[in-house]
Protein backbone atom coordinates (compact mmCIF):
# COMPACT_ATOMS: atom_id res chain seq x y z
CA UNK A 1 0.00 0.00 0.00
CA UNK A 2 2.74 2.56 0.77
CA UNK A 3 4.32 1.71 -2.57
CA UNK A 4 1.00 2.33 -4.33
CA UNK A 5 0.60 5.72 -2.63
CA UNK A 6 4.16 6.66 -3.53
CA UNK A 7 3.48 5.72 -7.19
CA UNK A 8 0.33 7.81 -7.34
CA UNK A 9 2.12 10.76 -5.79
CA UNK A 10 4.90 10.48 -8.36
CA UNK A 11 2.40 10.42 -11.18
CA UNK A 12 0.61 13.54 -9.88
CA UNK A 13 3.90 15.38 -9.49
CA UNK A 14 4.85 14.49 -13.07
CA UNK A 15 1.53 15.76 -14.41
CA UNK A 16 1.83 19.01 -12.48
CA UNK A 17 5.39 19.50 -13.67
CA UNK A 18 4.32 18.80 -17.25
CA UNK A 19 1.48 21.31 -17.05
CA UNK A 20 3.81 23.95 -15.63
CA UNK A 21 6.36 23.34 -18.36
CA UNK A 22 3.65 23.81 -21.02
CA UNK A 23 2.42 27.07 -19.50
CA UNK A 24 5.87 28.62 -19.35
CA UNK A 25 6.75 31.01 -22.16
CA UNK A 26 9.19 29.77 -24.73
CA UNK A 27 12.48 31.49 -24.04
CA UNK A 28 14.36 29.75 -26.82
CA UNK A 29 15.96 32.40 -29.02
CA UNK A 30 14.35 32.63 -32.46
CA UNK A 31 16.29 33.32 -35.63
CA UNK A 32 16.06 36.90 -36.77
CA UNK A 33 14.19 37.43 -40.06
CA UNK A 34 16.15 39.59 -42.48
CA UNK A 35 14.65 43.01 -43.26
CA UNK A 36 12.63 43.32 -46.45
CA UNK A 37 14.58 44.33 -49.44
CA UNK A 38 13.73 47.73 -50.87
CA UNK A 39 14.56 46.69 -54.39
CA UNK A 40 11.90 47.57 -56.95
CA UNK A 41 11.54 44.11 -58.39
CA UNK A 42 8.01 43.64 -59.65
CA UNK A 43 5.97 40.54 -60.37
CA UNK A 44 5.49 39.80 -64.01
CA UNK A 45 2.65 38.37 -66.03
CA UNK A 46 3.41 36.28 -69.07
CA UNK A 47 1.06 34.48 -71.46
CA UNK A 48 1.63 31.29 -69.39
CA UNK A 49 1.20 32.82 -65.92
CA UNK A 50 -1.89 33.09 -63.76
CA UNK A 51 -2.27 36.86 -63.36
CA UNK A 52 -4.68 37.16 -60.43
CA UNK A 53 -7.12 34.91 -58.58
CA UNK A 54 -10.85 35.45 -58.40
CA UNK A 55 -10.96 37.19 -61.77
CA UNK A 56 -14.41 37.87 -63.22
CA UNK A 57 -15.96 35.94 -66.04
CA UNK A 58 -18.32 37.38 -68.64
CA UNK A 59 -21.00 38.49 -68.33
CA UNK A 60 -19.72 40.67 -65.51
CA UNK A 61 -21.96 42.23 -62.88
CA UNK A 62 -19.62 45.08 -61.93
CA UNK A 63 -16.93 46.92 -63.92
CA UNK A 64 -13.48 45.46 -63.40
CA UNK A 65 -10.16 47.26 -63.73
CA UNK A 66 -6.97 45.19 -63.81
CA UNK A 67 -3.47 46.68 -63.80
CA UNK A 68 -1.07 43.99 -65.01
CA UNK A 69 2.70 44.07 -64.61
CA UNK A 70 4.58 42.38 -67.43
CA UNK A 71 8.16 42.34 -68.72
CA UNK A 72 6.95 44.63 -71.52
CA UNK A 73 5.46 47.13 -69.08
CA UNK A 74 2.04 47.75 -67.57
CA UNK A 75 -1.29 46.87 -69.14
CA UNK A 76 -4.60 48.27 -67.96
CA UNK A 77 -7.64 46.13 -68.76
CA UNK A 78 -11.22 47.31 -68.19
CA UNK A 79 -14.19 44.95 -68.38
CA UNK A 80 -17.50 46.86 -68.32
CA UNK A 81 -20.55 45.62 -66.48
CA UNK A 82 -22.76 43.48 -68.68
CA UNK A 83 -20.08 42.49 -71.21
CA UNK A 84 -21.68 40.01 -73.58
CA UNK A 85 -20.74 37.45 -76.17
CA UNK A 86 -19.20 38.81 -79.34
CA UNK A 87 -17.69 41.79 -77.54
CA UNK A 88 -15.17 43.93 -79.38
CA UNK A 89 -11.64 44.66 -78.23
CA UNK A 90 -10.74 48.34 -77.96
CA UNK A 91 -7.01 49.05 -77.67
CA UNK A 92 -5.62 52.50 -76.86
CA UNK A 93 -1.92 53.06 -77.67
CA UNK A 94 -0.44 56.20 -76.15
CA UNK A 95 2.18 58.42 -77.74
CA UNK A 96 5.69 59.42 -76.70
CA UNK A 97 6.72 60.93 -73.36
CA UNK A 98 3.94 59.29 -71.40
CA UNK A 99 2.86 55.86 -70.13
CA UNK A 100 -0.22 53.72 -69.69
CA UNK A 101 -0.40 54.71 -66.02
CA UNK A 102 -0.27 58.40 -66.85
CA UNK A 103 -2.92 58.05 -69.54
CA UNK A 104 -5.28 56.27 -67.16
CA UNK A 105 -4.64 58.78 -64.39
CA UNK A 106 -4.79 62.04 -66.34
CA UNK A 107 -7.15 61.41 -69.23
CA UNK A 108 -10.11 59.83 -67.41
CA UNK A 109 -10.03 57.24 -70.18
CA UNK A 110 -11.56 54.52 -68.00
CA UNK A 111 -14.49 56.70 -66.93
CA UNK A 112 -15.16 57.83 -70.49
CA UNK A 113 -15.05 54.25 -71.72
CA UNK A 114 -17.52 53.03 -69.10
CA UNK A 115 -19.83 55.99 -69.68
CA UNK A 116 -19.91 55.17 -73.38
CA UNK A 117 -21.52 51.82 -72.54
CA UNK A 118 -19.94 49.85 -75.37
CA UNK A 119 -19.79 46.08 -75.52
CA UNK A 120 -16.01 45.90 -75.58
CA UNK A 121 -12.93 45.11 -73.57
CA UNK A 122 -10.60 48.10 -73.12
CA UNK A 123 -6.85 47.42 -73.23
CA UNK A 124 -4.27 50.16 -72.58
CA UNK A 125 -0.66 48.91 -72.78
CA UNK A 126 2.64 50.64 -72.25
CA UNK A 127 4.25 51.64 -75.54
CA UNK A 128 7.56 53.34 -76.43
CA UNK A 129 8.21 56.67 -74.72
CA UNK A 130 10.35 57.90 -77.62
CA UNK A 131 11.26 56.95 -81.17
CA UNK A 132 14.56 55.30 -80.19
CA UNK A 133 12.82 52.77 -77.92
CA UNK A 134 11.89 49.41 -79.48
CA UNK A 135 8.26 48.38 -79.67
CA UNK A 136 6.89 46.85 -76.46
CA UNK A 137 4.21 44.74 -78.18
CA UNK A 138 5.14 44.06 -81.82
CA UNK A 139 2.52 41.28 -81.94
CA UNK A 140 -1.07 42.25 -81.20
CA UNK A 141 -2.03 38.62 -80.51
CA UNK A 142 0.48 38.41 -77.64
CA UNK A 143 -0.89 41.58 -76.03
CA UNK A 144 -4.50 40.42 -76.27
CA UNK A 145 -3.65 36.99 -74.86
CA UNK A 146 -1.99 38.48 -71.77
CA UNK A 147 -4.74 41.08 -71.32
CA UNK A 148 -7.53 38.49 -71.57
CA UNK A 149 -5.96 36.23 -68.97
CA UNK A 150 -5.35 39.18 -66.71
CA UNK A 151 -9.06 39.97 -66.91
CA UNK A 152 -9.99 36.39 -66.10
CA UNK A 153 -11.06 35.49 -69.64
CA UNK A 154 -9.85 32.30 -71.28
CA UNK A 155 -9.34 34.03 -74.63
CA UNK A 156 -9.88 37.52 -76.09
CA UNK A 157 -13.44 38.36 -77.18
CA UNK A 158 -14.25 37.30 -80.72
CA UNK A 159 -15.68 40.63 -81.89
CA UNK A 160 -13.88 43.17 -84.08
CA UNK A 161 -10.66 44.81 -82.92
CA UNK A 162 -10.52 48.61 -82.90
CA UNK A 163 -7.21 50.32 -82.24
CA UNK A 164 -6.71 53.98 -81.36
CA UNK A 165 -3.20 55.43 -81.49
CA UNK A 166 -2.15 58.88 -80.39
CA UNK A 167 0.90 60.54 -81.90
CA UNK A 168 3.94 58.21 -81.92
CA UNK A 169 1.74 55.23 -81.07
CA UNK A 170 1.24 54.84 -84.83
CA UNK A 171 4.53 52.85 -84.97
CA UNK A 172 3.06 50.05 -82.90
CA UNK A 173 -0.22 50.02 -84.81
CA UNK A 174 1.58 49.85 -88.16
CA UNK A 175 3.00 46.48 -87.05
CA UNK A 176 -0.44 45.28 -85.98
CA UNK A 177 -1.94 45.66 -89.46
CA UNK A 178 -0.99 42.02 -90.03
CA UNK A 179 -3.63 40.85 -87.52
CA UNK A 180 -6.59 39.37 -89.41
CA UNK A 181 -9.27 40.63 -86.99
CA UNK A 182 -8.17 44.25 -86.93
CA UNK A 183 -11.13 46.13 -88.38
CA UNK A 184 -10.66 49.80 -87.56
CA UNK A 185 -7.76 52.14 -86.83
CA UNK A 186 -8.24 55.63 -85.42
CA UNK A 187 -5.14 57.82 -85.55
CA UNK A 188 -5.26 60.79 -83.20
CA UNK A 189 -2.78 63.13 -84.85
CA UNK A 190 -0.73 60.03 -85.55
CA UNK A 191 -0.14 60.05 -89.30
CA UNK A 192 3.55 60.88 -88.98
CA UNK A 193 4.68 57.93 -91.04
CA UNK A 194 3.90 54.41 -92.30
CA UNK A 195 1.35 55.82 -94.75
CA UNK A 196 2.25 53.08 -97.24
CA UNK A 197 1.63 50.38 -94.59
CA UNK A 198 -1.74 51.82 -93.65
CA UNK A 199 -2.68 52.26 -97.30
CA UNK A 200 -1.87 48.61 -98.04
CA UNK A 201 -3.94 47.45 -95.05
CA UNK A 202 -6.84 49.69 -96.08
CA UNK A 203 -6.98 48.23 -99.58
CA UNK A 204 -6.65 44.61 -98.39
CA UNK A 205 -10.28 44.32 -97.26
CA UNK A 206 -13.53 46.24 -97.66
CA UNK A 207 -14.13 45.67 -93.93
CA UNK A 208 -11.13 47.82 -93.00
CA UNK A 209 -11.69 51.43 -91.88
CA UNK A 210 -9.17 54.08 -90.94
CA UNK A 211 -9.95 57.43 -89.35
CA UNK A 212 -7.30 60.15 -89.49
CA UNK A 213 -8.32 62.57 -86.75
CA UNK A 214 -5.60 65.17 -86.98
CA UNK A 215 -4.36 68.62 -86.12
CA UNK A 216 -0.70 68.84 -87.14
CA UNK A 217 -1.04 65.82 -89.44
CA UNK A 218 -4.27 66.96 -91.10
CA UNK A 219 -2.56 68.22 -94.28
CA UNK A 220 -0.83 64.86 -94.79
CA UNK A 221 -4.13 63.04 -94.30
CA UNK A 222 -5.78 65.24 -96.93
CA UNK A 223 -3.05 64.42 -99.47
CA UNK A 224 -3.47 60.72 -98.78
CA UNK A 225 -7.26 60.95 -99.10
CA UNK A 226 -6.91 62.15 -102.71
CA UNK A 227 -5.51 58.75 -103.66
CA UNK A 228 -8.09 56.64 -101.81
CA UNK A 229 -11.29 55.94 -103.68
CA UNK A 230 -14.35 56.63 -101.55
CA UNK A 231 -12.47 58.62 -98.90
CA UNK A 232 -14.57 61.09 -96.91
CA UNK A 233 -13.56 64.39 -95.34
CA UNK A 234 -15.38 66.13 -92.48
CA UNK A 235 -14.60 69.47 -90.91
CA UNK A 236 -15.35 68.15 -87.41
CA UNK A 237 -16.08 64.79 -85.77
CA UNK A 238 -19.71 63.62 -85.94
CA UNK A 239 -21.86 63.93 -82.85
CA UNK A 240 -23.77 60.77 -83.63
CA UNK A 241 -24.82 58.32 -86.36
CA UNK A 242 -27.43 60.74 -87.71
CA UNK A 243 -24.70 63.09 -88.88
CA UNK A 244 -23.17 60.39 -91.07
CA UNK A 245 -24.61 59.55 -94.45
CA UNK A 246 -24.11 56.09 -95.96
CA UNK A 247 -21.01 57.09 -97.95
CA UNK A 248 -19.28 58.61 -94.94
CA UNK A 249 -20.21 55.72 -92.69
CA UNK A 250 -18.71 53.17 -95.10
CA UNK A 251 -15.77 55.24 -96.31
CA UNK A 252 -12.51 53.30 -96.11
CA UNK A 253 -10.70 56.47 -95.05
CA UNK A 254 -12.35 59.21 -93.03
CA UNK A 255 -10.38 62.43 -92.49
CA UNK A 256 -11.44 64.67 -89.62
CA UNK A 257 -9.99 68.06 -88.77
CA UNK A 258 -9.37 68.35 -85.03
CA UNK A 259 -9.68 71.92 -83.82
CA UNK A 260 -7.74 71.27 -80.64
CA UNK A 261 -4.15 70.79 -79.50
CA UNK A 262 -2.02 67.76 -80.17
CA UNK A 263 -1.89 66.82 -76.48
CA UNK A 264 -5.63 67.27 -76.01
CA UNK A 265 -6.32 64.74 -78.76
CA UNK A 266 -4.73 62.06 -76.58
CA UNK A 267 -7.45 62.69 -73.98
CA UNK A 268 -10.37 62.90 -76.41
CA UNK A 269 -13.46 61.12 -75.23
CA UNK A 270 -14.99 61.44 -78.69
CA UNK A 271 -13.15 58.35 -79.96
CA UNK A 272 -15.66 56.03 -78.28
CA UNK A 273 -18.65 57.91 -79.66
CA UNK A 274 -16.97 58.01 -83.06
CA UNK A 275 -16.44 54.25 -83.11
CA UNK A 276 -20.10 53.72 -82.20
CA UNK A 277 -21.22 56.14 -84.91
CA UNK A 278 -19.18 54.26 -87.50
CA UNK A 279 -20.86 51.00 -86.52
CA UNK A 280 -17.78 49.22 -85.22
CA UNK A 281 -18.68 49.29 -81.53
CA UNK A 282 -21.98 47.96 -80.25
CA UNK A 283 -23.68 49.56 -77.22
CA UNK A 284 -24.14 47.17 -74.30
CA UNK A 285 -27.92 47.58 -74.38
CA UNK A 286 -28.22 47.07 -78.16
CA UNK A 287 -29.40 43.87 -79.89
CA UNK A 288 -26.82 41.15 -80.48
CA UNK A 289 -26.43 41.82 -84.21
CA UNK A 290 -23.64 44.15 -85.25
CA UNK A 291 -24.44 47.26 -87.24
CA UNK A 292 -22.20 47.06 -90.27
Amino acid sequence: MPRLLLGLAGTLLALVAGGQSQSRPDTTPKPQTPPRSRSRSRPTVTPHAEPRPNAPTAPTTTPTHRRLLTPQGRIHVIVPRGLREGAAVFVFVHGHRTSADEVMRRSALARSFLQSRVNALLVVPDSPRDRSEPLRWPQLADLLSVAARGAGVDSPPDGPIIVVAHSGGYRTVARWTRHRRLRQIILLDGLYGAVGTFDHWLRASRAHRLVAFGAGTHARALRWARSVRGAAIMARPPRGPRELDWNTRHAPLLVLHARTTHAALGRARAVFDLAIALGQLEPLDAPRAWSR
